[in-house]
């Protein structure tokens, strides 16, 4: 698989933040009373799809500063630190902007380079696609989790 592609750094700070931004409105709109609500008690919730995207957004710009690249699901710890609604979607802005502003500051050609974890080599674009795409999956996940709460009377 090719690893190699061709963006500016702006475009990427523009789509992490526009895509943090929508999920976040569609995780406000339903509200902090259904964040832990859970399809028939079972599967992900608001909450947790908020958590997730906070911490890989994190991850991504740990990686971006040389940090360690493990590449893993985020830790409970890391979770933790976005124990509430409120922290969660405040964790979802600071680090989606902070992500943004680390990519303002990179060159393309820094896009190119690459890191290695426990699933492979990945080009630095390659990881911001994927905290970009992780953000629009959560989005999806979260307005389905809306349409659900408004079938169930709740």
């Amino acid at each position: 698989m090719n690893n190699t592609m061709t963006i500016d750094t702006e475009t990427f700070a523009m789509l992490i933040e526009s895509q943090y931004a929508d999920m976040i409105s569609a995780a406000e709109k339903i509200g902090a009373d259904y964040a832990e609500w859970k399809p028939q008690g079972k599967g992900r919730t608001i909450l947790s799809q908020l958590q997730e995207c906070a911490v890989r957004a994190h991850q991504v710009l740990g990686t971006l500063n040389g940090e360690s690249a493990g590449g893993g699901p985020p830790s409970a710890e890391a979770l933790a630190q976005y124990a509430t609604f409120e922290d969660a979607i405040q964790g979802c802005r600071d680090t989606a902007s902070a992500l943004a502003a680390k990519l303002r500051t990179l060159s393309p050609d820094d896009l190119q380079k690459t890191i290695t974890n426990r699933f492979g080599e990945f080009s630095f674009a390659r990881l911001i696609v994927g905290a970009y795409w992780n953000a629009s999956y959560h989005e999806g996940q979260i307005v389905y989790i809306g349409s659900l709460l408004e079938g169930s009377g709740a």
